[in-house]
């Protein structure tokens, strides 16, 4: 299918209709992207998406039939009567919403308007994004599988069989334990706990690269904006508050004063939504104002929200996976094991009446360890692997704002001198709230037609 001139000109019209404002009243997109947990830009792409789906069934005189995401684009502004009522205008057809009810007789049918879209979809705006058109999920691009048993169920096994691990090490090395004097196991049990966790380290940091390459290169894993970024590094958009504050303060857009209260000077000329927002809140006071103030408002604001349910799907999506199970069973396995030898060694020397303070005290700092690595193997990914994928791969030229790629990089280190001692007694004081409170509109309301599209007529 190629396009005359008035189509053309409808595309557009139709490219150019404002469906995607991110209003901070819980606009479309910003609904969209918070019921779906979705990213922005995942969302700036499913809406275009959208749209080149409608223009192609105005123009079709036959049925063709959207993905899974595109779907879900059209059942929200399907609610959004008014709106969806003007676009078809524009569109110059009624467009109707045929809901399959996957019947066997439906689905040749819609089959052959699953072919015809992709058809007419590539003469016009070339290869169908495989990030919409070919995932029924956001997070399919990832490329992962749902894992079969949860981290919690796993904990709860290793807690059992671990004391009977310890016990059966105790009596199968017993007699090899006896033989070997303290003198010589405490540093070969050293050495082997530092090669375990350095050889632990290196498998890590190279599963988590493997998840990022496995992932689709078209996916929304590697469209992330800094604020994105920032809130998944840490888990709180409270961060993304700390990065855009400090923003402002070193644009001298807000002024700090001796006693750490902020003030607004100038509105910023930025186009950036988030810090318009963030000045805002400033702005409305009519004298210097706390941060903590501030900062408990702005973590409230939908958009700041979304951003947060955005994280939080990730994060338990990733943490859910078979792929991570696997290497926390790899991780539990060779450092309970690990443990578990030094542990039968105390129990061999008290057995026999001799000191195992030493053997006791070094089992001890390696249970630190030992717990602080498989806590910091839950949010590596995010807090680290992913950020220095970004970090090396984007030029600093194509960062769209410096200040937050640095924050991104070195956090509080980033603060400018003024804002530092600020943010520091916001988080002596505070706790987090960024996860407690959701948007008020709810997601209660939905198409009848549930999630099963099979496509569109018109009239």
């Amino acid at each position: 299918m190629h396009l005359n001139e008035q189509n053309r000109q409808l595309w557009e019209r139709v490219s150019a209709f404002d469906i995607a404002e991110y209003s901070f009243n819980y606009g479309f997109a910003l609904r969209l992207a918070t019921e779906n947990k979705w990213s922005f830009s995942f969302t700036d792409a499913a809406i275009m998406e959208y749209k080149k789906f409608m223009f192609l069934a105005s123009i079709s005189d036959e049925m063709i039939s959207p993905s899974v995401i595109v779907d879900t684009v059209w059942h929200l502004h399907l609610i959004y009567s008014d709106a969806y009522q003007s676009f078809c205008k524009l569109l110059g057809k009624e467009i109707k919403h045929i809901p399959s009810r996957k019947q066997a007789g439906e689905q040749a049918k819609f089959h052959a308007a699953k072919l015809l879209t992709q058809k007419i979809y590539e003469p016009v705006f070339g290869t169908m994004p495989e990030a919409i058109w070919k995932y029924e999920s956001m997070y399919d691009s990832l490329n992962l599988s749902h894992a079969s048993h949860s981290i919690e169920k796993i904990n709860i096994v290793t807690l059992v069989l671990f004391p009977a691990l310890v016990t059966g090490l105790y009596f199968l090395l017993r007699p090899v334990y006896r033989a070997i004097d303290s003198t010589y196991f405490l540093p070969a049990y050293f050495v082997l706990g530092f090669i375990i966790l350095l050889v632990l380290r290196q498998y890590n940091q190279q599963f988590f690269k493997r998840l990022i390459n496995c992932a689709a290169p078209s996916g929304f894993l590697f469209e992330l904006g800094s604020l994105e970024l920032i809130a998944l590094k840490s888990g709180a958009v409270k961060n993304c508050v700390h990065a855009l504050t400090n923003e402002l303060i070193v644009q001298e857009h807000i002024a700090v004063d001796d006693l750490g209260r902020l003030s607004a000077i100038s509105v910023p000329d930025t186009g950036e939504i988030a810090q318009l927002k963030v000045y805002e809140i400033f702005a409305r006071e009519e004298a210097p104002v706390l941060y903590d103030k501030v900062l408990f408002s702005a973590i409230h604001i939908p958009y700041f929200q979304a951003i947060q349910y955005f994280v939080n799907e990730l994060r338990h999506y990733i943490n859910t996976s078979k792929e991570y199970v696997r290497i926390v069973i790899c991780n539990y396995s060779c450092l309970g094991i690990f443990l578990a030898l030094g542990l039968a060694r105390v129990f061999t020397g008290l057995s026999a009446g001799k000191p195992v303070v030493y053997i006791l005290i070094l089992v001890f700092v390696f249970i630190i360890i030992t717990e602080s690595v498989l806590r910091q193997l839950k949010f590596r990914f995010f807090s680290n692997s992913l950020p220095h994928h970004y970090l090396k791969s984007m030029p600093v030229a194509s960062r769209e704002s410096v200040l937050q790629w640095d924050y991104l990089q070195s956090g509080q280190l980033a603060l400018t001198a003024a804002f530092i001692p600020v943010v520091g007694a916001s988080i002596a004081t505070n706790s987090d709230h960024s996860t407690s409170s959701g948007s008020s509109c709810g997601t209660s309301c939905g198409s009848s037609c549930g999630s099963s599209c099979g496509g569109c007529g018109g009239d």
